[in-house]
C-alpha cells in the first residue's frame, strides 16, 4: 500500500537569546508513532523530548553528532495518545538560535523494527549526501532528513530519486540569512532504501538521519504532518 508526507507549514523564526525550550502543536490520531528531530548549539545539554499527551520521548534514537557548529538529535514515541498535542524540546539556557520539529504519523503500525540510522556525519564528501540503507519488514515510508550548514545559500539540496520533498517548502531551521538549514523527503518503499540528497556543495558540512515507519495492515497508509518551531 501507498505511504504519504504531507505538507508542512513554513517554518516560524527560531532560536535566540535566553530560549531553554522550544515546543510545536501537532495532531495524533492515536496508536501511531510521533517523530521529533532537534538542532541544537554544540556542547548544549538537552534534558528532554516531551509529549503533553503521550508524556517523555526516552533517550533520543540519534544523537551527539556535531555539524559544524550544532549537534544533532531525533527522538521517536510509539502508540501516541490520541487529540491536540503539544512537543517541547528542554535544553540548557543559550543565546544562539535551535530548532525542533515534531511529526504526527498515520496509517502506521509504528516503527518497523531498528530500521532508523544515526545522525551520519557527511561534511565534504561529494554533491550527493546519503543516509544508511535501512530495509523494511514488509511495506512502510521512509523519512529521511538532511541538516546542511549551507553558507547562506539556500537551496543547496534536492530531492533524491523517487523521493518527494515536503511542500511548499521542505526547508525549516532557516536561522537569519538561511546559513543553516533542513530538507526533509519521504518515499513509500518495499525494499532496501536510502535517503539521498543531491545537489549539496561538494564542500558544505551536512548530516543525515532516515526512518521507515511500517504501514499498518488493511486499507490504511502511513503518512506524516510536520510541525516545526
Amino acid at each position: 500500500m501507498s505511504a504519504d508526507l504531507p505538507t508542512w507549514p513554513s517554518p516560524p523564526s527560531v532560536g535566540g537569546t535566553n530560549t531553554p525550550s522550544q515546543n510545536v502543536a501537532i495532531t495524533t490520531p492515536g496508536g501511531n508513532p510521533i517523530l521529533a528531530v532537534a538542532v541544537v548549539p554544540h556542547g548544549s545539554t538537552v534534558t528532554s523530548c516531551i509529549s503533553t499527551l503521550s508524556g517523555t520521548f526516552g533517550s533520543p534514537i540519534a544523537t551527539g553528532v556535531s555539524i559544524g557548529n550544532v549537534d544533532l538529535y531525533a527522538w521517536k514515541l510509539e502508540n501516541a495518545t490520541a487529540g491536540s498535542d503539544t512537543i517541547t524540546v528542554n535544553v540548557g539556557a543559550t543565546t544562539q538560535f535551535w530548532g525542533m520539529a515534531a511529526g504526527a504519523v498515520t496509517g502506521s503500525s509504528g516503527t518497523d523494527g531498528t530500521q532508523y540510522t544515526g545522525w551520519n556525519n557527511q561534511s565534504s564528501t561529494g554533491t550527493t549526501r546519503s543516509s544508511a540503507s535501512l530495509t523494511p519488514s514488509s511495506t512502510g515510508l521512509i523519512v529521511g532528513v538532511c541538516y546542511i550548514d549551507d553558507n547562506g545559500n539556500t537551496g543547496a539540496v534536492d530531492t533524491g530519486n523517487g523521493f518527494s520533498a515536503l511542500s511548499p517548502s521542505s526547508h525549516f531551521w532557516a536561522f537569519g540569512t538561511g546559513n543553516l538549514f533542513a530538507w526533509v523527503e519521504k518515499k513509500s518503499i518495499s525494499s532496501a532504501t536510502a535517503a539521498t540528497f543531491p545537489s549539496v556543495g561538494s564542500t558544505l558540512n551536512s548530516g543525515t538521519f532516515a526512518i521507515i515507519f511500517a504501514d499498518a495492515g488493511g486499507s490504511g497508509s502511513a503518512s506524516i504532518c510536520w510541525v516545526h518551531a
